[in-house]
């Protein structure tokens, strides 16, 4: 983050894109879950693990390289509208010297922008061939229209009946050993009551954190965004995180 700043902008480089998934302003799905469900789970090939870093709002940021075929092609683009989403995705596509998005470590009036994933030793990784494809679909490519996308296409990765929101995929990435998902218990994430909110959420995520030490980026994750929603404020929340690591000896 550049110094004595609060807040910085990130204009993607040429070659690079990031994805903007923002929140819902309805009730319908957010674009973390648009993503997860019609590309594939985060973290498996289909959407690879990456620079991920969450907005204030609830949102994602997801970094990737583009494709030499690609280059110059992707649209920047804003909420694009398609046979399933008429009112648009909700997703933005910074690209290539078009648009930006506020940088990470960030603060602005309605909280911090802060990183919760990290790619591997390579780098900022390729999109994949699905999210090239889902580009595609959702006429994001110059010369391409939006197109329905097949229900097995967008289901692919989940089981049939699940249309919820994605919230908890940061935690249930591939396991390399045995590809199979290696996921945490779904954690409670409803809003906690005025009057007991700082140690019942402390209390929840350092269970969490004492039984799944190496889940701890989205296990914070998790406690920023139900804290926000019980109506706490970032400093309130670093303060229960600080005590949390704290006590994991993790400082």
């Amino acid at each position: 983050m550049p110094a004595n700043v609060e807040a910085y902008a990130v204009v993607p480089a040429p070659g690079f894109m990031v994805i903007d998934m923002d929140m819902s302003k309805t009730s319908g799905d957010d674009g973390w879950t648009v993503l997860n469900r019609q590309v594939g789970r985060y973290g498996t090939p289909a959407f690879p693990s990456t620079y991920l870093v969450r907005t204030p709002s609830g949102g994602l940021h997801a970094y990737y390289r583009l494709p030499e075929a690609l280059r110059g092609k992707v649209k920047n683009a804003v909420h694009l509208k398609t046979s399933e989403y008429p009112d648009g995705i909700p997703v933005d596509l910074r690209v290539e010297r078009k648009g930006y998005v506020i940088g990470a470590g960030s603060t602005v009036n309605e909280g911090d922008y802060r990183v919760c994933d990290l790619p591997g030793d390579d780098g900022i990784p390729e999109a994949s061939r699905e999210i090239c494809r889902w580009l595609e679909s959702i006429g994001g490519i110059e010369g391409t229209e939006p197109k329905q996308l097949r229900p097995s296409t967008q289901r692919s990765q989940l089981p049939a009946a699940s249309r919820e929101p994605i919230r908890l995929s940061l935690a249930q990435v591939m396991d390399d050993d045995d590809k199979q998902p290696r996921r945490e218990p779904r954690p409670d994430m409803t809003p906690v009551p005025e009057g007991q909110r700082n140690q019942t959420l402390h209390d929840w995520a350092y269970g969490r954190a004492a039984n799944h030490p190496d889940n701890l980026r989205q296990i914070e994750a998790d406690l920023y965004e139900r804290g926000h929603a019980s109506g706490l404020k970032d400093n309130e929340l670093a303060t229960i995180w600080k005590s949390i690591t704290r006590q994991l000896g993790k400082e």
